[in-house]
């Protein structure tokens, strides 16, 4: 009987030995993604071999692809969960199972192996706080790689900023608690979670790190006791800053 092996296993269901009587066997290159020289070895029972070479070109079809290949786009600088700008990436060809990497990885709630049939991933643009050009790179079982680009350019309603951002008024110097002029500041834009600080500290309860979810603060005149010009500097998540300053002129 006849034995056939091949260096590349995959296009052969079973190598090895034939059956008694079989002289013919077929290969299914469907197996190979990229372009490959397959040897196949036939052997006969009294040792005597003959090498067969196929070069194997995957149809265009079966060519590892990202769809889209590229693409500008917004993004809303809303990472708690605004959708309405994320996109969907599918992939055709190549040999799964798939792999996804980025490297801005903030836009890929779970980067490596995708599932087994899983052949489409979603990024979202809102973690990026500054016009970012972000590489996505596809890997497929076989090792094919195929290379995404996304320029992602934050929407300008999205820069950080700070209401009011200037603005005077009086305070009653009542520091008990007359908040009838007490401030609210409210915070847009921007990569939350946000912190904010003031040159004068008095004015704030508490300072530092806002919660989550908040985005605005409260400042109380009444502790200034002079004409004092209150700078308020507020922080998010990637560093960005945003100055707010407030003219308290005592009665």
């Amino acid at each position: 009987p006849y034995s056939v092996y091949s260096d590349t296993p995959a296009v052969i269901l079973a190598q090895g030995a034939l059956a008694n009587g079989v002289s013919s066997l077929t290969v299914d290159p469907d197996s190979v993604s990229v372009e490959t020289t397959v040897s196949l070895n036939v052997y006969d029972s009294a040792g005597a071999s003959v090498v067969v070479e196929v070069t194997v070109t995957p149809d265009a079809g079966l060519q590892l692809s990202v769809l889209p290949s590229s693409i500008s786009l917004t993004g809303l600088a809303n990472p708690d969960g605004d959708v309405s700008d994320d996109i969907e990436f599918h992939l055709t060809g190549g040999a799964g199972p798939y792999s996804v990497v980025s490297d801005t990885t903030s836009v890929i709630a779970s980067q490596g192996a995708l599932g087994a049939g899983i052949a489409n991933f979603v990024i979202d643009p809102d973690s990026v706080g500054a016009d970012t050009l972000v590489t996505l790179t596809v890997v497929d079982g076989a090792g094919a790689s195929v290379v995404v680009e996304v320029t992602v350019t934050p929407d300008t309603g999205s820069q950080l900023s700070v209401l009011p951002s200037s603005i005077s008024l009086t305070g009653l110097a009542y520091p008990e608690g007359n908040a009838s002029d007490d401030i609210l500041f409210t915070i847009t834009g921007g990569v939350p979670p946000y912190s904010m600080f003031s040159d004068t500290k008095s004015i704030i309860n508490s300072q530092g790190a806002l919660g989550a979810g908040i985005a605005n603060f409260v400042i109380d005149p009444d502790s200034v006791g002079s004409d004092t010009l209150v700078t308020l500097t507020v922080l998010d998540s990637l560093g960005e800053t945003a100055v707010a300053e407030v003219t308290v002129t005592t009665p």
